[in-house]
């Protein structure tokens, strides 16, 4: 399954703080490629903290008890980053980039430290300095990314292998369900997918495609169409738990970055809101990210000549954090109408 994410989502930021990670980084020397991960993991974690300081910095400046207890969290999680990517094996070519970045770590810790006492033009010139130093970081970030895309050969798109099934009427079962869910035909194609879904245990490779699609069909006849799928109840908490039975097991799919972003989506909407007034437990979400990398990275290893796995891990790397500020609440309104609403 290919899920575009369009780029107004790619582009959402947080006090200019947004995960970067290129399309390719094939034939990189893996310890180079491991490093800019993790620095890339630990963006994402930083905008976890100031997505979470937003929320009282833009809306809630008078609540100040409620803003002291979560710069204290601000600042134990800057802490923690810091100390992680202090004990990183960094590459010489890392180490002036590390540096700056630690910097701005020091001077976002700073900024938290006391924000309850801070009036707002002192806030917004520390965070001057931060952005400055953060630029700084970029640059060196941005230029080892483009030395080392400069070895390699324009890459072609890459797409997840399809499932292979055991049978050809199965595959043309498949098939046919994809292209019922391509015309809205959501309950034929929940039908046909669960008749699949019952002939796959639960290790083959090909279950978590069928169940993706069972997931999809349930939430775009919920959110898409003109009614749900007859004789289900709560269809939003039922795919919903089938996309978190994956996310939570230990076995490697080509679909997990798909299955990620449909679960943070769904548990956001369903169990946080989608206001700018919500929690937002970007954090939490990112250590689940972090999880379905090591298992994809432990999958590459056992097969180096597959190169989705590689794709999937930059995937999961570059999707943004679920930010404030949209016009009508947080943006996981906007992931949830590019995923579930047929919006062509």
């Amino acid at each position: 399954m290919k899920t575009k994410i369009k780029t107004r989502l790619i582009l959402v930021v947080t006090l200019g703080i947004i995960p970067l990670f290129t399309n390719s980084a094939l034939g990189w020397t893996s310890d180079l490629e491991s490093y800019l991960d993790s620095i890339s993991y630990y963006d994402l974690q930083v905008g976890a903290v100031t997505t979470d300081m937003y929320l009282y910095l833009r809306w809630l400046p008078d609540e100040k008890e409620a803003m002291k207890k979560a710069s204290d969290e601000a600042i134990s999680h800057l802490k923690y980053i810091k100390e992680q990517v202090e004990n990183l094996d960094t590459p010489t070519v890392g180490k002036e980039m590390e540096e700056v970045y630690l910097s701005a770590l020091d001077k976002l810790q700073n900024i938290y430290h006391g924000v309850e006492l801070k009036d707002i033009e002192e806030i917004k010139k520390e965070f001057g300095e931060f952005n400055e130093l953060f630029s700084q970081y970029r640059k060196v970030h941005n230029k080892l990314y483009q030395d080392q895309l400069k070895k390699e050969e324009p890459e072609k798109e890459i797409l997840p292998p399809p499932p292979q099934f055991k049978s050809k009427p199965d595959q043309e079962n498949y098939d046919y369900a994809l292209e019922l869910i391509k015309e809205n035909k959501f309950e034929k194609a929940y039908c046909l997918l669960q008749e699949l879904d019952q002939k796959y245990s639960v290790d083959s490779p090909i279950k978590n495609f069928i169940l993706l699609n069972l997931s999809d069909c349930l939430l775009k006849a919920f959110y898409g169409s003109n009614k749900a799928i007859s004789s289900l109840e709560n269809p939003e908490e039922k795919g919903k738990d089938i996309l978190e039975d994956i996310v939570n097991g230990n076995d490697y799919s080509p679909v997990l970055f798909d299955v990620f972003l449909r679960w943070r989506t769904l548990t956001q909407s369903l169990e946080y809101g989608m206001s700018n007034f919500s929690k937002i437990p970007n954090w939490e979400y990112n250590k689940k990210r972090k999880r379905l990398i090591e298992i994809i990275k432990t999958y590459a290893k056992e097969h180096p000549d597959d190169i989705w796995p590689r794709k999937q891990i930059e995937l999961l790397l570059f999707l943004p954090n679920i930010s404030r500020g949209a016009l009508m609440g947080n943006y996981n309104l906007m992931f949830l109408a590019d995923l579930y609403l047929d919006t062509e």
